[in-house]
């Protein structure tokens, strides 16, 4: 199996809050590691060991399975109820993951 060669991650410099204020990213992450706790941490172990490869990968013929995140289909900061819903999870490698959270940001500063 060959590993997929590593994209660069894709740098969003300020991300916009549920508060409608900007934080720098630094601060945003610290914001999110309170939702990211020792139970979702074994959570998301045992989910990255049902599901092996990237979800966007595989669409592609790509069998990712190195630098796997568990990436909330509909964000937390829209449906906090949902962390634990298998069905609102996926696995994706971290280019498939920085993509994606970088157009749902993009989103949300176009006003859309």
């Amino acid at each position: 199996m060959k590993k997929k060669f590593k994209i660069p991650t894709i740098k969003v410099p300020k991300i916009e809050t549920s508060e409608n204020k900007t934080l720098p990213v630094e601060e945003k992450r610290k914001e999110n590691q309170k939702s990211y706790d020792n139970h979702w941490r074994k959570f998301s172990n045992a989910f990255r060991k049902k599901h092996l490869f990237c979800k966007q990968c595989l669409k592609e013929g790509v069998y990712t399975y190195s630098d796997l995140h568990v990436d909330h289909i509909i964000p937390l900061v829209q449906r906090p109820d949902l962390k634990y819903v298998e069905s609102n999870l996926q696995v994706l490698c971290r280019s498939c993951h920085g993509k994606k959270t970088y157009k749902e940001t993009l989103g949300k500063e176009k006003g859309q």
